[in-house]
C-alpha cells in the first residue's frame, strides 16, 4: 500500500486515525511491479490454466502487511542509503545517502520517517524493501486500512516489514521475495528497529485442488480480452460498492462495445477463482503475533502473497479492497 497516516498533532509520530497523506510512485518506473489479484490475471493475458495453477502450486507464501510508505534501504556502491521506491526512477532518481539528501528530495512526514530510518535501520549488506508500520512507543498502529495491536509497547524506534530484496539500484533491478533480512555482528542485537516477520503457512486444502481442476473445464467456454484494463475497472466498480454479483449481472452491466471480447462464462470463472481464493485465505496463517482490526472489528491480516511463476496476492476484496477504495481520501501528493 502507498498510504501514510499523518497525525495533525505535531508531537504524534505514529498512526492513530488522523489525516492520510498519499505517497505515489509511477509503477512503470519500478522493478517491483504491483502484485495482481489472481482473478485479475484472467484479464492480463496470463494463460488461464496457469492462473489456476498459481493458486495450487507455488514456491512460498508470505504475509501481506498493510504498511506505508514502502522503504528501500541498504548499500549502493558501498554507501548506506534509505529512500522510497523512487530510488528506482528512470529519470529523477531520489536516493538518500545523508539526512541532507532526504531534506532535498522529500518533505513532511515522508522526510521525517526516512530520517528516522536512516539512523535506526541496520547497515545491512544488500538492498531491501519493506513497508513502514510506524514509530515505536505504543502498541497500536494504523498505517493504512488495518489497525495492528502488538502484545506490548514497541520499544524500538521504527517498525518495518521487509518483504523484497533487489540485485541493484536500477529500473531493471531483479526483485525476489525475502523471508528475513540478513544481519551480521552488532546489527543482530540493535534495539533501534523492529523487523516484522512475513513468514506464513499455507497447506492447500483438498477441496481447493478439486475446485481448481473443475474450473479448468470452463476455460474452453470462456473468452479472454486482449486489453483487460477496462474489465478490471468494471469489476472494481462493484467492489467499491461492497458487492460482486453473479456472472450474468456483471456481464450485462458492461457497455455493449466491450461485450464482444468476453462472455458470461469469463465472469463465472472469475467468481470461481474468488471462491478458490477464499478457501486458501481460510487455510493460511501468519507467524507474527499481532492482532488485526478493520474498522475496530477483529480481522485477519490484509492477505497473503503466493510466490511463484505468477506471484499473486490473496486478499478478500469485498473486505479490504473495498475499504481501501473508500478511505477518507484527504490526501496531498508527494511526487517521489
Amino acid at each position: 500500500m502507498d498510504h501514510l497516516e499523518n497525525c495533525t498533532k505535531g508531537s504524534c509520530r505514529s498512526a492513530c486515525g488522523c489525516a492520510i497523506i498519499w505517497v505515489s510512485d509511477t509503477e512503470e518506473t519500478l522493478p517491483n511491479k504491483h502484485l495482481e489479484h489472481p482473478e485479475d490475471n484472467l484479464f492480463n493475458g496470463v494463460d488461464p490454466y496457469e492462473v489456476l495453477d498459481s493458486l495450487i502450486t507455488f514456491e512460498s507464501v508470505s504475509t501481506k502487511w498493510d504498511g506505508a510508505p514502502a522503504i528501500v534501504f541498504g548499500h549502493n556502491e558501498g554507501k548506506w542509503f534509505v529512500g522510497t521506491k523512487s530510488v528506482f526512477n528512470k529519470k529523477k532518481v531520489k536516493i538518500n545517502y545523508s539526512p541532507a539528501d532526504i531534506a532535498r528530495n522529500h518533505q513532511g512526514p515522508v522526510a521525517q520517517l526516512l530520517t528516522a530510518c536512516f539512523y535506526a535501520l541496520p547497515r545491512v549488506h544488500g538492498i531491501y524493501q519493506g513497508d513502514f508500520i510506524g514509530f515505536g512507543g505504543r502498541d497500536i498502529y494504523k498505517a493504512n486500512t488495518l489497525q495492528y495491536k502488538f502484545p506490548s509497547v514497541v520499544k524500538e524506534d521504527v517498525i518495518v516489514a521487509p518483504h523484497t530484496k533487489y540485485t541493484e539500484i536500477s529500473p531493471d533491478a531483479v526483485a525476489s521475495p525475502c523471508e528475513y533480512v540478513t544481519l551480521t555482528g552488532t546489527h543482530q542485537t540493535n534495539k533501534t528497529y523492529k523487523f516484522l516477520r512475513n513468514q506464513a503457512r499455507l497447506t492447500v486444502p483438498k477441496r481447493a485442488k478439486v475446485l481448481a481442476q473443475a474450473a479448468k473445464l470452463l476455460i474452453p467456454l470462456c473468452k479472454f480480452p486482449k486489453n483487460g484494463a477496462i474489465y478490471k475497472q468494471h469489476v472494481n466498480k462493484f467492489v467499491r460498492n461492497g458487492v460482486l454479483p453473479r456472472a450474468s449481472v456483471v456481464y450485462d452491466a458492461l457497455p455493449d462495445k466491450y461485450k464482444c471480447e468476453v462472455n458470461v462464462m469469463t465472469f463465472r470463472l472469475y467468481n470461481i477463482i474468488l471462491k478458490l481464493k477464499d478457501i486458501l485465505l481460510s487455510a493460511a496463517s501468519a507467524d507474527e503475533d499481532v492482532e488485526c482490526y478493520l474498522r475496530g472489528v477483529p480481522s485477519s491480516h490484509e492477505g497473503f502473497v503466493l510466490h511463484g511463476k505468477h506471484s499473486v496476492k490473496l486478499v478478500n476484496r469485498l473486505e479490504f479492497s473495498q475499504a481501501n477504495f473508500n478511505l477518507n481520501k484527504n490526501w496531498t501528493n508527494e511526487k517521489v
